[in-house]
Parts: C-alpha cells; structure tokens; sequence
C-alpha cells in the first residue's frame, strides 16, 4: 500500500478503519482520497489469497491506505479492533448483518465504548451493492463528517 502518511485534503483531520469488502473499499478508497487516514483491516491471509493481494484490482482499490492484519475470530484480535476503534472517527464495514453484533464488536458494542464516534451502519454496502448505492452511501457518510 502507498505511504499514507502527511496527507492533505478535506478530510484530512479523520481517521477511519475499513473492514469491507470490494463496494466499501471503493467507499473508502475515495475518501482516502480526500485526504481521510484510511486503516484497512485484513483477515489473515491463507495461500489461496495471495494472488488477490498481489492483484492490480486489490492494490488500485486500497492506495493510499495503511493496513493492519486482525483475525477477529480471535478474542485477543477483537481487543486490539477496540483499540483501534476507540481512536479513529469512524468505522466502515459490510459484513453480513450480525457479523460484527456476534463477536461483540458490533455497532452496539462499540458505541458504548466510544460515545463520541460516528460509527456508520454500512450494510448497504454488502457485495452486490449497485454502484448507486455506493455512490449514495459515501455522499451520506461525507455529510455526517461535517
């Protein structure tokens, strides 16, 4: 991933963690683009993930973000996801809803624990989100950072 660091741009001041798959990405990637600090949260890779990351498609949709590596089926991984999430302005994510409710790291969970966070529902970013969708969720996640 490209060096995110010293950005410039609207956004600027805020940091945001991506847990999302292709649509979210796009979502995220453009507001890495405006300057917002993305963190980009991958799973742990298995062998026969290797090629995807190496993909001009995968590299293209998270430039500019920094990545960390969490296996959030691990308990001690959902900790330091808390963390994380207790310092940044926003969270990203498109897992099926009750994903994240499951593991206790949900947007229930971490509201209580970080009151001052805007922490987006994006499950109408899910895989087959139209790119209307898309385009509609990022200008609604824009406005709410204003």
């Amino acid at each position: 991933m490209d060096n995110a660091e010293n950005k410039s741009g609207s956004l600027a001041p805020y940091t945001i963690l991506d847990l999302c798959s292709d649509g979210g990405s796009l979502c995220s990637k453009w507001l890495a683009d405006l300057g917002a600090e993305v963190i980009k949260i991958d799973a742990p890779h298995d062998d026969s993930k290797i090629a995807i990351d190496t993909s001009v498609h995968w590299r293209f949709m998270n430039m500019g973000k920094k990545s960390i590596t969490l296996d959030l089926e691990l308990k001690s991984d959902q900790e330091k996801f808390r963390l994380l999430a207790r310092q940044v302005d926003a969270v990203i994510e498109s897992h099926p809803t009750g994903w994240m409710d499951e593991r206790g790291i949900g947007f229930d969970a971490l509201r209580k624990e970080t009151p001052g966070s805007f922490l987006p529902r994006y499950h109408l970013l899910v895989e087959r989100a139209p790119m209307p969708i898309i385009l509609a969720a990022t200008l609604f996640f824009l406005l709410c950072l204003e």
